[in-house]
C-alpha cells in the first residue's frame, strides 16, 4: 500500500483504523494485522 492509497482510504473512511499524533498518521500493528486478515481474498464477510 502506498501513502496515497492509505490517505484516500482515510478520506473515504475505508481501510485500517488509525490515529493521529500531532500531524502524523499512525497505525497500530494489531489493527493493521486484523484489517489485513479480514480483507484477505476469500475471507468471510459479515
Amino acid at each position: 500500500m502506498t501513502k496515497g492509497t492509505l490517505a484516500m482510504w482515510r478520506y473515504e473512511h475505508k481501510g485500517p483504523k488509525y490515529f493521529k499524533l500531532g500531524r502524523k498518521v499512525v497505525y497500530a500493528l494489531d489493527e493493521l494485522e486484523e484489517w489485513l486478515a479480514a480483507s484477505a481474498a476469500g475471507a468471510e464477510q459479515d
